[in-house]
């Protein structure tokens, strides 16, 4: 997660999954300077730990594939920058290789991160799918937001849609229409937010999240589920896919 793709302020692609009557699970939308920090900075975590702490206090946590327990903000981001050293100039013995991902808690909002390797050109029909599956007690999903870049930071416009809004399943999946335009890969990285809200009565408790992407190349077809603990992917024809994921981060609030 390069700290020289984390310059731009972004628009927001909103996907709804619907709401109801209920109060802000926490400051959870763009009036909370710590997620307006995080959209306007996809990539950046060491920043965005030292905006948490300068408004909350406390620094964030991230899960990271490959990586057992959460890390700070500024070692999380001396990983990823460190994996993409050494693979810039060479291809990963495996696809997989060029996919790292991350999970976050930003307030209430559960963000789940991927990112390409600068330079990777695997995007072909049909979609990516990226879910973050949740359990939440009492507490209810008020939004799924979707965004993607370019490894500019570029955003790339309408690259992602809700397939699937998390009712019945606290698990919602983006699909990230994962092509390339000029030899860029416009889905090079991206982040999948899920805005949480807690109705009246519903207490303090432990909420649970954690991220999972699924990339694919060259399948003909495709069907999605999610839930706890998982996405499964079945796929029709031919072609290369690989998944990762993160473990699970709790936050009490």
């Amino acid at each position: 997660m390069r700290l020289r793709r984390a310059l731009s302020f972004v628009a927001v692609l909103a996907l709804a999954s619907g709401s109801a009557p209920a109060m802000a699970a926490d400051r959870s939308g763009l009036d909370d300077p710590v997620y307006r920090y995080a959209v306007a900075h996809p990539l950046d975590l060491a920043g965005l730990d030292r905006v948490s702490r300068q408004y909350s206090g406390a620094g964030i946590q991230v899960q990271l594939n490959g990586i057992e327990g959460p890390l700070p903000g500024p070692e999380a981001q001396r990983v990823l920058d460190e994996r993409w050293t050494r693979r810039k100039n060479a291809l990963g013995h495996s696809p997989a290789d060029n996919l790292s991902v991350g999970f976050v808690w930003v307030g209430a909002v559960a963000r789940g991160i991927w990112d390409f390797r600068d330079g990777y050109v695997g995007g072909v029909a049909p979609v990516d799918l990226s879910s973050v599956q949740l359990s939440l007690g009492c507490t209810r999903i008020k939004q799924t937001i979707t965004r993607t870049y370019d490894y500019t930071n570029e955003q790339t416009p309408n690259a992602a849609y809700l397939y699937h809004g998390g009712l019945g399943t606290n698990a919602p999946i983006s699909a990230v229409k994962d092509a390339t335009s000029g030899h860029k890969m416009v889905t090079d990285h991206g982040v999948t937010d899920v805005i949480l809200t807690k109705p009246r009565g519903c207490g303090k408790h432990s909420h649970g999240a954690q991220y999972t992407y699924e990339h694919n190349q060259g399948q003909s077809g495709f069907s999605g589920s999610a839930g706890w603990g998982f996405l499964s992917v079945s796929y029709t024809g031919g072609g290369v896919h690989f998944q990762k994921g993160t473990d699970p981060s709790w936050k009490t609030f």
